[in-house]
């Protein structure tokens, strides 16, 4: 059996691109980054660069360790909500799927004198999704599916210069894997497992000008990672022909940066107003254009692009220890809407939060709710993809949401 380059390439491109729909799928809001990293930071529209109130608060602002004077943990689970619907010239297709649920754990506290000290482990994506019958993008689809996830584990160290300046530090590993599985006009293509791994950091620096007023910047180097590559890559006819196989592999392969600025006021103790802006580099990472090399070679433009993000929220204590926070999360278009990819697309730019909390002496839990109102992009043009003609005037919406639950406790 002779296999031709458009055919190879389409059926190739189908597999890979149903990773990225699925990681789509399981990514939270402002593109494909969470919201907030803190459970805390959930509920309030995603403000934590000048609140530093949790041990989770480390991931976007280091300088938040040296905040605490005794040693606390806190934790949260976020199960996630996605719903896509693509319509195109040859059908509509819909998607809709709780995926596994993310897990973030950290610790922070005091190392000695001025030197504070934190750890974490974060998830910032997993799951796993199949589809039948339908594919948005690709004629001839029977069948796809997939599987993604994402961690990272960061060691922090933070500074207090004096009562008033604190600054941090923390170097970080990410581990991320995939795999995907697709039967297309009679061919089976195995992706098999893929894996990575790569480092960065994150600097931050808070300034309290008040004992109520902070204010706090950090910057998130971009994560680069080694390629992500399969060792055995395959394509054969469902009927038990002729097969093909060889390493299949994502080269130059880097996670965004982002810079984050921030201020916070508490006019009264049980009281708290936060303000956040942001800006995540997506341009010149993969998700801007990924670039796949082994059994076929060639670039493919997920069309991602530079963003800026714009937080707000609030904090308010009762006197019989429940809490009631909310916010509001608005971000610029992710994805040029001249080049929407559907199978890639996240569209939302304006989230939702809202939670309560319930602490008692040293512990504390509480639930948070996100809603990403629904949104819709289009697709003016020709598919940038050999054989997916569904891409053309491409119609995508999506609706997505979460719960959040967290828990921690000083020790």
């Amino acid at each position: 059996m002779i296999y031709t380059r458009s055919i190879l390439f389409g059926v190739l491109l189908a597999g890979f691109l149903s990773v990225s729909m699925m990681s789509s799928g399981f990514a939270a809001v402002n593109g494909l980054e969470e919201v907030g990293h803190s459970f805390q930071a959930d509920m309030r529209g995603g403000t934590e660069v000048a609140v530093g109130d949790t041990a989770l608060s480390q991931i976007r602002q280091p300088a938040s360790c040296a905040l605490h004077q005794r040693g606390r943990v806190d934790s949260k689970m976020t199960f996630i909500n996605p719903i896509f619907a693509n319509r195109g010239p040859l059908n509509t297709s819909k998607f809709s799927s709780f995926g596994k649920p993310n897990f973030s754990i950290g610790y922070a506290g005091p190392l000695k004198e001025r030197l504070y000290m934190g750890l974490t482990v974060y998830s910032k994506m997993s799951g796993s999704a199949k589809y039948r019958n339908y594919y948005p993008g690709f004629n001839g689809v029977q069948e796809t599916s997939s599987s993604l996830w994402n961690y990272g584990a960061a060691t922090t160290f933070s500074y207090r210069v004096n009562e008033k300046l604190m600054l941090g530090v923390a170097p970080r590993v990410e581990l991320m894997g995939a795999g995907a599985r697709t039967l297309r006009n009679g061919f089976n293509v195995d992706f098999n497992k893929a894996y990575t791994v790569g480092a960065g950091y994150t600097l931050g620096v808070l300034y309290l000008p008040r004992p109520n007023v902070y204010l706090g910047a950090s910057y998130r180097s971009s994560s680069w990672m080694l390629p992500l590559a399969t060792t055995r890559s395959s394509m054969e006819a469902a009927s038990g022909g002729d097969s093909i196989s060889g390493p299949l592999r994502q080269k130059s392969f880097s996670l965004p940066q982002r810079v984050s600025f921030g201020a916070s006021w508490k006019p009264r103790d049980n009281f708290r107003l936060a303000t956040e802006a942001g800006y995540l580099a997506n341009r010149n990472t993969f998700l801007g254009s990924s670039n796949l090399g082994g059994l076929i070679n060639t670039g493919v433009p997920l069309g991602y692009q530079d963003l800026w993000i714009l937080n707000g929220g609030f904090d308010y204590d009762f006197k019989n220890g429940l809490g009631l926070s909310g916010g509001y999360s608005f971000n610029t278009a992710p994805m040029s809407r001249n080049r929407i990819v559907p199978a890639f697309a996240s569209t939302n730019q304006n989230t939702i939060t809202y939670g309560v909390r319930y602490t008692k002496e040293r512990f504390w839990l509480g639930a948070a709710h996100m809603i990403g109102l629904p949104s819709r992009a289009f697709n003016r043009g020709v598919s940038p993809y050999p054989g997916t003609p569904q891409y053309d005037n491409a119609h995508v919406k999506e609706f997505i949401q979460s719960l959040t639950v967290g828990v921690g406790f000083r020790i």
